[in-house]
């Protein structure tokens, strides 16, 4: 009889003490397992909401307004980061002319997906946001030269302008006729003084000496002296 009534006394025992022994186990596999329950529980309230703000982004870039598409898109990227928003944030961007943030996020979303399809299309319009901010960048170059060039047209206008009064206001000078008058004549010098009077008497002095002196050989020499010439001077012989 005592036999008989241990007999269930050590299976309950057994049987308690495997219970204790896997009551740990059981507990952490139920804790786990409502934990990844509560996980997807919240991911799909994520999946839920990201997509209504999907929808909503969606139809904001139908209608033009790209800035509260832009918005929406990023709010739903925090709930959800899917690469997909990483390209629509772009798009968004590059309708609004913000070349450059819409290259970064087209190479993010390059880089968040590697193996995207559309590779070669967002490749395509990172060059044109390129070529955009390029062609920007020179509008505002030739802007500004113009500007100057109009500033210092505008500079040389008000100075022409300044001394236009400055000029108006002097006060007006008379111009007085000139006077030509005649060349003044030299006044008269005394005869002694005049160039022609001492030539005429040193041209005389020398006539008379030279007449002297052929009276003085004519008187010095005979008649038969000096015979006429068949060419009308006087030969001697």
């Amino acid at each position: 009889m005592k036999k008989v009534r241990m007999l269930p006394l050590l299976c309950g025992l057994v049987c308690g003490l495997f219970f204790v022994s896997t009551m740990p186990q059981i507990s952490e596999a139920r804790s786990r397992k409502s934990r990844k329950g509560r996980e997807k529980r919240k991911q799909r309230k994520l999946r839920k909401k990201a997509k209504q703000l999907f929808k909503k982004a969606q139809k904001k870039y139908r209608l033009g307004r790209f800035v509260q598409a832009r918005t929406l898109y990023e709010k739903a990227y925090d709930l959800l980061p899917l690469p997909g928003f990483l390209y629509n944030i772009a798009q968004c961007h590059r309708m609004e002319k913000r070349y450059g943030r819409a290259i970064f996020f087209y190479k993010s979303y390059l880089s968040a997906r590697s193996s995207a399809r559309n590779r070669d299309m967002v490749q395509m319009l990172i060059a044109k946001c390129r070529e955009q901010m390029r062609l920007i960048e020179k509008r505002k170059v030739d802007a500004l030269n113009r500007s100057r060039t109009e500033a210092e047209q505008r500079r040389a206008e008000r100075l022409a302008l300044l001394k236009a009064k400055l000029a108006a206001s002097r006060p007006v000078e008379r111009t007085r006729p000139r006077l030509y008058l005649p060349p003044k004549k030299d006044p008269k010098r005394p005869l002694v003084k005049q160039w022609w009077f001492w030539s005429s008497i040193a041209g005389g002095v020398v006539a008379l000496v030279v007449t002297g002196v052929a009276v003085g050989l004519a008187t010095s020499r005979g008649p038969g002296d000096w015979t006429d010439t068949s060419l009308g001077l006087l030969d001697r012989r």
